[in-house]
């Protein structure tokens, strides 16, 4: 994944383009989703994906790494193991959650970039790695729709 200038939309990362920040990595886990039942709520949109990330850093946890959540971003012992963006629609909400799997290929992480990757705490097992991150989407998935029906049920 490499991501040009003209597709970011974090204002934060665009000022930091300038000083040599860069958004890319070599081998990704992407989950994308749209959810057009929350409108253009973007800040509900960015709680699904705080969720995911929660989800993510409890996984990492049981596997015995040290991980910390910020915003919607994870950290495994300081070193950053995902990159997210939301974006609003006047009808839907999407979001992009990208996990480093592993750094072989290219692009390379950015120089400076302190990442962490899911293989590297699975002992290079980047098979498990992708089906860890299947089931961190699947159980993301299922509270998004134990939340919606608990809503409908709610009188």
């Amino acid at each position: 994944m490499d991501v040009r200038l003209e597709n970011v939309r974090d204002q934060t990362e665009r000022l930091q383009w300038s000083k040599g920040a860069r958004i890319s990595g070599p081998d990704l886990f992407h989950t994308v989703a749209e959810f057009p039942q929350i409108g253009n709520d973007l800040i509900l949109m960015y709680t699904f994906q705080a969720m995911l990330a929660d989800e993510l850093a409890e996984r990492v946890m049981a596997l015995g790494g040290k991980a910390t959540v910020k915003g919607t971003d994870v950290y495994v012992d300081g070193a950053k193991l995902n990159v997210g963006v939301c974006a609003a629609s006047p009808s839907s909400c999407t979001m992009h959650f990208g996990v480093n799997i592993g750094f072989k290929g290219d692009p390379p992480i950015p120089e400076g970039v302190r990442a962490s990757c899911l293989s590297d705490l699975l002992k290079g097992d980047e098979a498990g790695a992708v089906e860890l991150m299947e089931d961190v989407g699947s159980a993301w998935l299922s509270r998004i729709d134990d939340l919606h029906r608990k809503a409908y049920k709610t009188v």
